[in-house]
């Protein structure tokens, strides 16, 4: 598809300062392939409104992920299946994690935030104007090491002296600063704005490990994210004995799409089935 960029209006940028410097409005359609059959179309979708007709606007980290075990490949697949459901052309918005949730507040930069949320009630508190999914997966917290090292590390207090990494603004990061603090004082806590960012840094030797959560479908099975030569210690939930769902933020003003996006999720397992043995060029 065509892939062109635009500024956002000075005026909305400057009010987004906080969740991004310089924000970027990617716009790559996505055609249907062919008609949706009647019956598959949610039926919230006949009284659909969003912010530009035909259109739905969707923050993501990022508009292009070749890696079938990256998360945010899995949330671009399943926003375009969404899209595809609904009879719209999907439209990335590009932003950095952290404070994307409030992108579908007031401001009404996108109809839709596919960064992976997990909501809280600070989160909530911060996307006003905005509602959140029903869950789409779960996680749980935990630390990736190499293979070689994993003999070495079961929890956080075992790293004293290292260095442990995560991307700024995710439940990771406050996990493990919340951790380190109570537990594992010696541990040094690195934050990147972005994964790419994050494992490079682990891959030069920069870091012991990298807080990313082991990721859930809804049915509990596991979803495969970690590549040969990576193990997953120390798992353990943000929240002891609560599950710690992911959901889309929506945006309360675009008429009938939470209903919609419910809909959707319900009737669609996550991540698209066949997407985890697939790799893009």
């Amino acid at each position: 598809g065509e892939l062109t960029v635009e500024q956002l209006p000075p005026p909305l940028e400057a009010r987004l300062r906080m969740v991004a410097s310089s924000l970027l409005v990617y716009k790559w359609w996505f055609p249907l392939r062919g008609a949706v059959p009647a019956r598959f179309v949610p039926a919230a979708a006949s009284c659909l409104s969003t912010l530009e007709e035909g259109v739905l606007r969707v923050a993501v980290e990022a508009a292009h992920v070749p890696d079938p075990l990256d998360p945010r490949r899995w949330m671009l697949r399943y926003t375009e299946a969404l899209g595809s459901r609904l009879g719209l052309r999907v439209r990335w918005v590009e932003v950095p994690f952290d404070g994307s949730w409030a992108l579908a507040g007031e401001e009404g930069a996108v109809d839709l935030v596919a960064t992976n949320v997990a909501p809280s009630p600070q989160r909530r508190a911060e996307a006003v104007g905005a509602a959140f999914s029903d869950p789409f997966m779960y996680e749980r917290r935990a630390l990736r090491v190499r293979e070689a090292d994993a003999g070495r590390y079961a929890t956080i207090c075992d790293f004293g002296g290292e260095r442990v990494g995560a991307v700024r603004g995710m439940n990771a990061e406050i996990d493990l600063r919340r951790r380190v603090q109570t537990h594992a004082p010696a541990v040094s806590v690195v934050a990147t704005d972005t994964f790419p960012e994050l494992y490079e840094l682990f891959h030069r030797g920069g870091l012991a490990a990298v807080a990313q959560a082991e990721y859930y479908a809804i049915d509990g099975s596991v979803i495969p994210s970690s590549p040969p030569g990576i193990v997953l210690v120390d798992h353990h939930d943000l929240v002891p004995g609560q599950r710690e769902e992911c959901a889309f933020v929506v945006r309360g003003a675009s008429r009938g799409l939470l209903e919609a996006v419910n809909e959707f999720i319900a009737t669609t397992a996550f991540p698209v089935a066949g997407e985890l043995g697939k790799r893009d060029g």
